[in-house]
């Protein structure tokens, strides 16, 4: 990104590189584990189990992963080591969550996966810091967070609209929480239906059919 304008140079093959291509593994990884973790934690019984084992599988080599990546930033694209404190903590996490998911704990799992999540976009920043994108031609031209920064008129407006805002999101959030708070039952949830193979239609379940 030479010269004051930031203009960037460069086509789409040239971000894509070993370190981005790692980063995307770490994204689809955690999100898959992530993921696999919360239908355990949501759901009972047999798809629960199901859930829970697909977790163990995926959590060793997402937490491999986003070690090697995560490692590879620190190392030679931060000049922070204030980043080292989120990078630490993220890996307690996850580390964490592996260990809690193998003794079948996948609430406690969940909420350490969850930390490791969010203290490794804390890290991202921490470790990018005074810079939101770096210049791969000279430091010097790199965008900085004051000169990607809206202006006052701006900052002020959307101070505002979260004030007003924000309050209410986090209300419906924590209510549609607590509504789907509990578990939910593969047996609960079967759908009934019609079998009109005779004169007299009885009705039975049908088969539900879960899987990955």
């Amino acid at each position: 990104m030479p010269g004051a304008a930031h203009q960037i140079t460069g086509g789409l093959l040239t971000m894509v590189t070993p370190f981005t291509l790692l980063g995307g593994a770490v994204t689809c990884l955690l999100f898959l584990n992530h993921g696999a973790l919360f239908v355990a934690l949501k759901t009972t019984d047999e798809l629960s189990q199901r859930a829970l084992r697909m977790s163990r599988r995926l959590a060793p080599a997402a937490t491999a992963v986003t070690a090697a990546w995560a490692l590879w930033a620190q190392l030679v694209y931060s000049d922070s080591a204030l980043s080292w404190i989120p990078l630490a903590i993220a890996a307690a996490g996850l580390i964490g969550s592996l260990l809690m998911g193998r003794s079948g704990g996948e609430g406690r799992a969940f909420a350490l996966h969850f930390v490791g999540i969010a203290f490794a976009v804390v890290f991202i920043f921490a470790a990018m810091a005074p810079n939101v994108m770096r210049s791969s031609v000279d430091p010097a031209y790199s965008l900085t967070i004051q000169q990607a920064a809206s202006t006052d008129t701006t900052l002020l407006i959307m101070t505002v609209a979260a004030a007003v805002f924000v309050p209410g999101v986090l209300a419906y959030t924590v209510w549609s929480y607590k509504v789907f708070a509990s578990r939910i039952s593969v047996r609960a949830s079967t759908p009934i239906r019609a079998d009109c193979t005779h004169a007299g239609a009885r009705l039975r379940p049908a088969e539900a059919h879960f899987g990955y």
